[in-house]
């Protein structure tokens, strides 16, 4: 979200016939234009603002936080080393837990193993586990990652107060029924969607590790993944087919010129040029030159 205009951003492009997510760097970026289809990606004056104030306000923290410490990245003279979170995070818990690991865990929604890992160093949180840290204490991101742990003054937020940052489930610590892991395993199995899902969207949808789901299921889980194997697999064969026909016509169009179609003077010819730096395009691209001669 625009911190300063309160307006939602997007990351798909908002041409129906595009609508493909962007990447944050493309190789042939326009600013203010699709790296795909090329379209605008503005959109027609009178955007609306966020309806839920909660949202929005958890939005414009998120914000604020990476925002600040990506103005102050050029002023700091030496990057945070990877012992400083488990240097902040001792200090962190003994100020809300006294020192408790297994009481700091359960406040964090987390499971007391990986805290601990944390706080040993043997791992380290993502962005999205800082920004739920200080969510819960009370904590600025530049707090946590840059000033002196002495210094910290966490504190647990109260009971009313909204939290600023919501976790996604597939990070939560859940307990679940197996039973009913089972019954949806086997329902999303049935429903034989197209495209069908990957067992990671599976978990995500379910709020769970794919570990979890292997052990109340391991057969469904094993069925979900070879549905999607073949999917893959036959999306894969019509794009190649695809690429043979396109390099087929550009080549063509060459050779009926009298020119060589080497790859240089054949990629311009394409929709999407950039097809050719695979490696397994270029060969497919020696195989209809071959064909042809």
């Amino acid at each position: 979200m625009c911190a300063t205009h309160q307006i939602p951003l997007c990351q798909q492009c908002p041409n129906p016939d595009c609508a493909r997510t962007l990447p944050a760097l493309c190789w042939r970026s326009r600013p203010g234009y699709c790296a795909y289809c090329q379209e605008w990606l503005g959109r027609p004056s009178g955007a609306t603002r966020m309806s839920d104030p909660a949202l929005a306000e958890r939005h414009r923290w998120i914000s604020m936080n990476v925002g600040a410490l990506l103005a102050l990245s050029p002023q700091i003279p030496v990057s945070p080393s990877r012992k400083r979170v488990p240097e902040a995070l001792p200090a962190i818990i003994q100020q809300v837990t006294q020192g408790n690991i297994s009481a700091f865990a359960r406040t964090l929604n987390m499971p007391q193993g990986l805290v601990s890992h944390w706080v040993n160093g043997r791992k380290l949180p993502q962005l999205e586990m800082l920004l739920h840290i200080c969510s819960v204490v009370d904590l600025s991101l530049e707090a946590l990652l840059l000033h002196d742990p002495s210094s910290l003054r966490s504190r647990l937020r109260a009971a009313g107060e909204p939290a600023m940052y919501e976790l996604r489930s597939k990070w939560t610590h859940v307990r679940v029924s197996t039973e009913q892991v089972r019954q949806a395993l086997e329902k999303i199995l049935a429903a034989n969607d197209d495209p069908p899902p990957t067992l990671t969207q599976v978990a995500g949808r379910l709020g769970q590790g794919t570990p979890v789901l292997y052990k109340c299921h391991p057969e469904a889980c094993y069925a979900i993944s070879a549905r999607y194997k073949e999917y893959a697999q036959q999306r894969t064969a019509t794009r190649v087919q695809h690429y043979r026909v396109e390099l087929r016509e550009a080549a063509q169009q060459l050779r009926e010129k009298g020119v060589s179609p080497t790859r240089g003077r054949i990629e311009p010819l394409l929709r999407s040029p950039g097809i050719l730096r695979d490696p397994k395009v270029r060969q497919l691209l020696v195989d209809v030159c071959r064909e042809m001669e």
